[in-house]
């Protein structure tokens, strides 16, 4: 779904559960939702990344925490995707809004703020 070559990137696995992963040197062990995307509504995904831990939220809620104390391989030269992977293939099937990345890691508390936060708008329904 998005993807910084060499950084970072969220996707998706064969059981349409959201994953998060980091690169230091290989591609760590993702942090793997419990629950799987709805293909017919709208899900909030967030992953943070604070140095010891993945995790990943659906819909305001830690879903998946995978511990990890690599640090990210900052390679700015690389292009950001969104809706593929780097190599211009795997191409996301679905609808993307409202993508943001931060430069710190946001706990449960600031995830379910900004997943409330515009709780009550609806768009494309």
């Amino acid at each position: 779904i998005i993807q910084k070559n060499n950084e970072f990137r969220l996707t998706t696995d064969s059981s349409n559960k959201p994953q998060c992963e980091i690169y230091a040197g290989a591609w760590q062990t993702a942090a793997v939702s419990s629950t799987a995307l709805s293909t017919s509504t709208w899900s909030h995904v967030f992953c943070t990344y604070d140095g010891s831990n993945i995790k990943i939220y659906v819909n305001g809620v830690n879903t998946g925490t995978q511990a990890e104390a690599d640090n990210v391989m900052s390679t700015s030269a690389t292009a950001l995707n969104i809706g593929r992977d780097s190599a211009g293939s795997g191409y996301f099937d679905g609808k993307i809004d409202e993508v943001s990345i931060h430069t710190m890691a946001f706990n449960d508390t600031l995830v379910k703020l900004l997943y409330n936060e515009n709780s009550a708008l609806r768009f494309g329904e």
